[in-house]
């Protein structure tokens, strides 16, 4: 998905004579972006959210995803009117706001004022090109949630692995043994809340969670943090 939303012929040529537009959102734990001209995409953006910024409040999400967005494409904004896109309506009124609240916004709105900016109030569900890179974080008890096949071979397997048979076999008659950290719920064995994977299907764990539609192609490093 990522290579087709990237290449030709989905992204468009840019004009540097001609104003940009960019659409900007945040979720609870990313920001995402993408550079326009004409309503054709010329560049996408999207970033993680550190611990201290998920903390912020919505509002300082919106307007610190917006910041990052023309950080990113300030190179072809300098000289130009570029008008900006967010499902967070507050936003619209940034610039006709007399009081901040925030040390940070006035950090944030002394490097906005260097660009000629339009915001304007846009309603996600029109705002689907940008929607496409955000993607829900997902982990092994979710995957199995939603998959019911699965499920049961997990089930048949945790009964079969050879490195903790007999610990699930001991779980499934008491539930839980404190002292080893160790659980059973709805038939399959946690260690410390944490699902446990057996040997033969930790390869299909890792294929699913880096390939499925669900989730977007992250490295070996973050895929495996995911799980």
């Amino acid at each position: 998905m990522k290579e087709n939303i990237s290449t030709s012929p989905i992204l468009a040529l840019l004009d540097l004579k001609k104003p940009f537009e960019i659409q900007t959102d945040s979720s609870d734990y990313a920001m995402r972006a993408v550079l326009m001209q004409h309503s054709k995409p010329i560049c996408f953006h999207s970033k993680t959210f550190t611990t201290a910024v998920i903390n912020y409040p919505t509002y300082d999400k919106e307007l610190y995803a917006l910041v990052q967005s023309v950080k990113k494409f300030k190179h072809y904004l300098m000289g130009k009117e570029t008008i900006i896109h967010t499902d967070h309506q507050p936003l619209e009124y940034l610039q006709s706001q007399t009081k901040l609240q925030q040390s940070r916004h006035f950090i944030w709105m002394g490097f906005l004022q260097q660009i000629h900016l339009v915001i304007r109030y846009k309603k996600g569900i029109y705002k689907k090109v940008i929607d496409m890179l955000s993607r829900p974080i997902i982990n092994a008890s979710t995957i199995l949630k939603h998959n019911s096949i699965t499920h049961e071979s997990y089930i048949k397997q945790c009964a079969q692995d050879e490195d903790f048979k007999e610990l699930y076999a001991t779980l499934s008659k008491v539930n839980q043994i404190e002292e080893l950290d160790y659980h059973v719920h709805e038939k399959l064995l946690y260690h410390l809340g944490n699902l446990h994977i057996p040997q033969s299907e930790r390869n299909n764990l890792i294929m699913e969670a880096h390939t499925s539609l669900i989730i977007g192609h992250f490295g070996a490093g973050k895929t495996i943090y995911q799980l």
